[in-house]
C-alpha cells in the first residue's frame, strides 16, 4: 500500500504575477521494505480481527530530517500496497529510468488532487475508534482515473494524504485498513478517549454491588453493515469485615448493532426440551423421586409458544439508546434495544427442559405444573440480559452451597424484575443497570467522537389504589358522617416509587341525620405522595386538592384541599393495602355563605396493585 505525506494546496497553486517562483514539491514513491509498510500490514491485521491499534509511528518528511528552512524542498512519500513491489520496481526501470518512473508517481499524484467520496457512516463508526484518529476528512479514489494510477506504480492502492487510490478490482476492510493506518502515520490528529469499565457502586434499591461492563467481542463490521460482538457483565460485591470480595455474577451478552435500521437487536433463540428431570438437585423436585413421565408434546408446544410470546413482550420497550456529539445517520433519533425471541432446535442460545414435576425453577428448567409465565421474563433477564438475581435467597441449603447467592449486597428494592418475581407483579421494571452493556457495546462501535445515552423508553407501570372511607364532618349542613369511594392513578417520580403523583377520581357523601340534609359531591383530585420503603411495610403522607360538581342538593361547582397520612404492610404478588388518615376542607364556588362548605376527617382503606 502506499502512503504519501498530505500534498499542501500550494504546490499547485498557479505563481501570481511578479511573485518569486513556487518550487512545487515532488512526491516520492515509497519503499517496499519501509519499516511504515510493515506497520500498516500489522495495524490492518489487528483491525480486521476487531482489535484495537496497539500503536502507530509518525513518519516524519525528509525535509524536516534536514533542516527547518528546506520546507518547500520537502519530497512526499506515496505508500503503496502490491503483491511483488520489487518486481514492480524493477519493471518501472526498465521501462525508461528515473524519468518514466516519477512520471508514473507524478501521474499518481495527480489522480488523488480532487474528488473521492468519503468513508461511509458505518466504515467510520467502525475504524475509528480502533485507530483512534477521526478519518472525516479521506477521501476514497475508484474509477478509470484511479486504477490507470495504481497500475502506473504498480499498486493494489495506494494512499496520498488522506486521499487513498484502489486499484481495478481491489477492496476489502483489510486493503482499506492498511491504506488508512498510513492515513494515521502522517498525521498527529488523534482521538483520546476513555474505555468503558466499571460502572459506580450502584446503590439504587438498596444494593451496593458494582457493575462491570467489558467489550469482550470488539464490535465486528459485517458484511451486512452491522457490528457484532459481545459484552461481558460482571455484578461485583465488595468486601467486608467477615468476606472477600467476591464476582457473584459473571455473563457474556451477544450484540448486534444495526446502524443502517438504527437498533440494538439482541437475538435470543430457545429449544425446549422434555426432560424426566432437572438433573440439579431442589430443581423440580415436588411430587415423588425418580424420573417423572415426560410432558406431551402438546404440552411442551404449549409453554414454549408462551414463553416466547411472554419474554418477546416482557424484555422489549423498556430502554433506547441515543446518539449524540458527532455526524452519525443514527444521531438525534431513538435506537431501541430489541430482544429478539425465537423458538430454534438449530444453535439455540439456551435449551430449556421442560419437566412434569412441581417446585422451584431455574434458569434453564421449566417445572410444568407450577409454570407461571411471569418468571419467562425474570429469567430470560439472566439468559438474555446477563444480569444476576436481585432477591435475598431465603433458602438455607441453597445460600450454602451457593455464596454468591447468600451475598445480600446483590438485593435491590426497586421493584426490579430480577427481584422476587412473587413480590412485584404488574410493578415490577428493568432499569439502566440491566441495559448497561448496550450502550457499553455501542459507544465501543462509534468511537469517543460520538456520545451514547442509555435512556428509559416507557414509563415505569402505574399503581392503581383504590379508596374507600368512611368519616365525619362538620358545615352549613350541620354536622354529621361521611362515606367516601375513590379511585387513583399513582405515577411514580423514582425508580423506588417513594415519591408519587396522584390523580383520580373521587365521590364525596354527606350526611347530617338531626337536620336531615345531604350532600353528594364527585370530583377530580390530584395530589403527591412521599413513602417509606415503599417496597415493604411502611408510612405514608400527601397532600392533595380536588375540583367537581355538587351533584345535590345545589349543582354546583365546589373545591377542596387536604393533607393525609398513612401506613401499609408489605407488597405481596404486585398487591398491598393500608389504612390512611385524611382531614379537607371543602367549599362551594360562591360568595353565598348559604352555599356548600365543610370540614371533614376521614379514616381510609385503601387497595393497591
Amino acid at each position: 500500500m502506499m502512503q504519501a505525506h498530505a500534498i499542501p494546496q500550494t504546490a499547485y497553486k498557479t505563481p501570481q504575477p511578479g511573485a518569486k517562483p513556487m518550487l512545487q514539491r515532488k512526491v516520492k514513491l515509497g519503499s517496499a521494505n519501509d519499516p511504515l509498510e510493515h506497520e500498516a500490514d500489522r495495524a490492518a491485521a489487528e483491525v480486521v480481527s476487531g482489535a484495537s491499534v496497539s500503536k502507530l509511528s509518525r513518519s516524519v518528511s525528509l525535509a524536516q530530517r534536514k533542516c527547518s528552512a528546506c520546507e518547500d524542498e520537502e519530497r512526499h512519500a506515496i505508500r503503496r500496497k502490491c503483491a511483488h513491489c520489487e518486481a514492480e520496481d524493477a519493471m518501472l526501470r526498465r521501462k525508461g529510468g528515473s524519468a518514466a518512473r516519477q512520471s508514473s508517481v507524478d501521474n499518481a499524484a495527480t489522480a488523488v488532487r480532487s474528488g473521492g467520496t468519503p468513508l461511509t457512516p458505518q466504515q467510520r463508526s467502525y475504524f475509528e475508534p480502533r485507530f483512534g484518529h477521526d478519518f472525516s476528512e479521506v477521501r476514497l479514489h475508484r474509477g478509470e482515473a484511479a486504477e490507470r494510477a495504481a497500475d502506473g506504480i504498480g499498486a493494489k492502492a495506494y494512499t496520498l494524504g488522506s486521499s487513498i487510490a484502489f486499484g481495478r478490482g481491489e477492496s476489502g476492510n483489510a486493503l482499506l485498513a492498511h491504506e488508512l493506518a498510513h492515513v494515521v502515520q502522517q498525521s498527529g490528529r488523534t482521538i483520546r478517549r476513555q474505555p468503558a469499565g466499571l460502572v459506580p457502586v450502584d446503590t439504587s434499591g438498596g444494593g451496593s454491588t458494582a457493575f462491570l461492563n467489558t467489550v469482550s467481542g470488539a464490535p465486528t463490521l459485517q458484511p451486512d453493515g452491522t457490528f457484532t460482538g459481545s459484552v461481558r457483565r460482571q455484578e461485583i460485591a465488595p468486601a467486608t469485615a467477615t468476606q472477600a470480595q467476591m464476582t457473584i455474577s459473571d455473563e457474556t451478552v451477544n450484540v448486534i448493532y444495526d446502524p443502517k435500521n438504527c437498533v440494538v437487536r439482541l437475538p435470543f433463540r430457545i429449544n425446549f426440551v422434555a426432560a424426566p428431570s432437572s438433573g440439579t438437585a431442589g430443581i423440580c423436585s415436588s411430587g415423588g423421586a425418580g424420573p417423572a413421565p415426560l410432558v406431551s408434546p402438546a404440552r411442551l408446544a404449549e409453554i414454549a409458544n408462551e414463553v416466547v410470546e411472554t419474554a418477546q413482550d416482557g424484555l422489549n420497550g423498556w430502554f433506547k439508546l441515543r446518539v449524540s456529539g458527532c455526524k452519525n445517520p443514527c444521531a438525534g433519533r431513538d435506537i431501541p434495544i430489541r430482544v429478539e425471541v425465537s423458538q430454534t432446535p438449530t444453535n439455540p442460545d439456551v435449551t430449556i427442559n421442560v419437566v412434569n414435576r412441581g417446585g422451584r425453577a431455574d434458569a434453564g428448567t421449566i417445572c410444568a405444573p407450577d409454570f407461571n409465565p411471569g418468571t419467562t421474563v425474570h429469567e430470560g433477564g439472566h439468559q438474555r440480559l446477563g444480569v444476576g438475581d436481585e432477591y435475598r435467597e431465603t433458602n438455607a441449603a441453597y445460600r450454602a452451597r451457593t455464596p454468591a447467592w447468600a451475598r445480600d449486597e446483590r438485593v435491590r428494592t426497586d421493584f426490579t424484575r430480577m427481584g422476587s418475581q412473587h413480590t412485584y407483579g404488574r410493578l415490577a421494571a428493568f432499569h439502566e443497570r440491566h441495559f448497561q452493556f448496550a450502550q457499553v457495546f455501542v459507544q465501543a462501535a462509534l468511537g469517543a467522537s460520538c456520545k451514547v445515552d442509555l435512556a428509559r423508553a416507557r414509563g415505569l407501570p402505574v399503581e392503581a389504589r383504590f379508596t374507600l372511607g368512611v368519616g365525619g364532618f362538620s358545615g352549613n349542613l350541620g354536622q354529621g358522617y361521611t362515606l367516601e369511594a375513590g379511585v387513583d392513578a399513582a405515577l411514580p417520580f423514582d425508580t423506588n416509587r417513594r415519591f408519587n403523583l396522584e390523580a383520580g377520581l373521587h365521590a364525596l357523601y354527606l350526611r347530617a341525620p338531626e337536620k336531615n340534609r345531604d350532600a353528594l359531591l364527585f370530583g377530580a383530585r390530584l395530589g403527591l405522595s412521599a413513602q417509606t420503603h415503599p417496597s415493604s411495610w411502611g408510612a405514608k403522607v400527601g397532600v392533595f386538592a380536588g375540583v367537581g360538581g355538587i351533584v345535590w342538593p345545589d349543582k354546583e361547582a365546589y373545591g377542596e384541599v387536604g393533607a393525609r397520612i398513612g401506613i401499609f404492610d408489605d407488597m405481596r404478588k404486585g398487591r398491598r393495602v393500608g389504612l390512611e388518615l385524611d382531614a379537607a376542607l371543602g367549599k362551594a364556588f360562591s360568595d353565598d355563605a348559604d352555599k356548600l362548605h365543610f370540614a371533614r376527617i376521614g379514616l381510609n382503606f385503601v387497595y393497591s396493585r
